[in-house]
């Protein structure tokens, strides 16, 4: 079936190209005249500064963490031995 498809297709094809009619058309009415000149002028950016990263080593050894975290970190108590 499909192979009959495309045979009927393609000879569609042929009447319809065949059927076309040709036309004259005109040649271009305008006219380029002049030539190409390139002219490079390889003018050197600055070179931007690169990029720095910084680091730092948080809190100083010995010293323990900053205040601001002490106060979200809750204490473990020790347990006291009920006096009985």
């Amino acid at each position: 079936m499909l192979v009959a498809q495309s045979r009927d297709f393609n000879e569609f094809r042929r009447r319809l190209a065949g059927s076309v009619a040709t036309a004259n058309v005109p040649g271009a009415a305008r006219q380029a005249s002049g030539r190409v000149q390139a002219q490079v002028e390889d003018k050197r950016a600055a070179a931007p500064a690169p990029d720095k990263l910084t680091l730092s080593k948080g809190a100083v050894a010995g010293r323990g963490a900053p205040d601001r975290w002490r106060a979200s970190v809750p204490r473990a108590t020790p347990k006291r031995a009920s006096p009985s």
